[in-house]
């Protein structure tokens, strides 16, 4: 296939030790109806033998096959700076498309809702940076795992809609803040206007950084509630072996997303709060039971926050010159629950309130 050839959409697969994901998973893309793409899958350094699999069996798929683990973020713009089509749709390795997920998510590309944000109500629509399909659980495909989430300015990122079950309240392409990441589609050359995904983060909240990035530097996200995906929630994720190297990595960059994207009078006024939120506690507690542990980690989450100054400064020039939006455009004002109601410690909660707001209604209380 020729440049003038390219396809519309390259399809990018991030794979690591996936052998068990990756038969269903690519299956699910070859079989859909939509073609005109091109399947990329970016190795990080599997030793479950998932490399000669998707040689021997994937011939068809570009391999980009990594030496070590380089996690989520440089695994991802490997793969983006190898695709060629105008769109990438970006997937984790344990999904499963339903049929014509990948012709919906290219109409709603093409055929936008209108720009409904309330900042930007008498100005051209910004253009769309990324569509986000319905991704639903895989072991309960009624209920909603990730289609779109908010920032309050109370308690930040929210996703306020996993756990929910869908009850057709929400089949409208919208506008929202972001969603998070385990599909979804970019526009290639938009992204990487915007920077791409930022490699100091590695994995974990790299999803909360580009979404806000995206709608500061002008762009908005959007819904495609026709396409479905099934997503094995949390069954890549190094959770439950090692809860400690997550708990930094989810810290630290949380953080990290403050200091890049933060205009500096926000960080002066809710800096301590903010402080005081995702460390503070922790260091008084983890003193409090004696906790070497967790003390050690929020002292490295600090540290790792001082060594990497440079590159937040760097980061703050570049929004800074091309910022489009200020921060309280994209906030929420009212307040939330800290936690998620419908969605507690992995276990969705069904309750009369789940119900409403899976219908869509009450849409302003429950989002």
């Amino acid at each position: 296939m020729t440049d003038h050839d390219a396809p519309t959409l390259s399809v990018i697969v991030l794979s690591f030790n996936g052998m068990e994901h990756l038969p269903e998973c690519l299956s699910s893309i070859c079989n859909q109806p939509y073609q005109n793409f091109e399947l990329i899958i970016v190795d990080n350094g599997s030793t479950d033998g998932s490399v000669d699999y998707l040689r021997d069996h994937w011939p068809v798929a570009q391999l980009v096959a990594l030496p070590n683990n380089e996690g989520f973020c440089r695994g991802m713009n490997r793969g983006i700076r190898a695709a060629r089509g105008e769109l990438v749709l970006l997937l984790n390795q344990d999904l499963a498309l339903q049929p014509n997920s990948l012709s919906n998510l290219v109409d709603t590309f093409t055929h936008p809702p209108i720009d409904n944000h309330p900042a930007v109500n008498k100005q051209p629509d910004r253009p769309v940076l990324g569509v986000f399909p319905k991704v639903m659980f895989y072991s309960m495909p009624s209920f909603i795992n990730a289609f779109g989430v908010d920032w309050f300015e109370s308690c930040h990122w929210r996703d306020s809609r996993v756990g929910l079950p869908d009850l057709g309240g929400l089949n409208e392409s919208e506008t929202v803040f972001g969603s998070i990441f385990p599909a979804v589609l970019f526009h290639r050359n938009r992204f990487l206007n915007i920077g791409g995904f930022d490699e100091i983060f590695w994995s974990y909240c790299e999803d909360f950084d580009v979404c806000y990035r995206g709608n500061i530097l002008g762009y908005r996200f959007i819904t495609a509630p026709d396409a479905i995906v099934l997503h094995k929630y949390r069954t890549s994720s190094r959770d439950t072996t090692d809860p400690l190297w997550s708990r930094f990595w989810f810290l630290r960059n949380y953080l990290l997303v403050f200091l890049k994207n933060y205009e500096t009078r926000n960080l002066r006024r809710y800096g301590g709060r903010i402080f005081h939120r995702y460390l503070g506690n922790g260091i008084r507690h983890a003193w409090n039971t004696r906790n070497k542990a967790e003390l050690i980690l929020h002292l490295r989450v600090i540290g790792s926050l001082i060594k990497h100054m440079h590159h937040i400064i760097l980061s703050r020039r570049f929004i800074r010159r091309n910022r489009k939006m200020e921060d309280e455009l994209l906030w929420k004002k009212e307040s939330v629950e800290d936690y998620n109601p419908f969605h507690v410690e992995g276990s969705i909660v069904l309750s009369l309130k789940s119900i409403r707001a899976g219908k869509g209604r009450d849409r302003d209380r429950s989002q």
